[in-house]
């Protein structure tokens, strides 16, 4: 699959015409893509997307595609509720795994919590 590199407007189209007959599965919060990984390779039959919002874990999600020759996997770098509430047609997507990461950690966040 080619990398999606924008998606400004543009959307993924919702009609049969232009859907894939193969099955789209997509994880949200992907983190290094470990999971996402491993269910394309289990799974070559289905096509996976993978929704992560820090730049340098898509790019880990993209290397670790590279080095395990996986091509049904596309990666969208971004805040998913506006990728999937703008770009993402419900009827495309068969299943939707949400990975809740552990929250953000920041220089004195706990500070004062005491």
């Amino acid at each position: 699959r080619p990398l999606l590199s924008s998606l400004h407007n543009t959307a993924f189209a919702a009609d049969e015409t232009a859907m894939s007959a193969r099955q789209l599965n997509m994880e949200v919060c992907s983190g290094d893509g470990e999971w996402v990984i491993a269910q394309a390779q289990s799974t070559p039959d289905i096509d996976w997307v993978a929704i992560e919002l820090r730049v340098d874990r898509a790019y880990s999600i993209l290397a670790r595609s590279v080095f395990a020759a996986v091509t049904n996997v596309s990666i969208l770098c971004g805040d998913a509720l506006d990728i999937l509430g703008h770009y993402v047609a419900s009827a495309n997507v068969q299943a939707c795994c949400i990975n809740h990461p552990q929250p953000p950690e920041w220089s004195g966040a706990l500070k004062g919590a005491e």
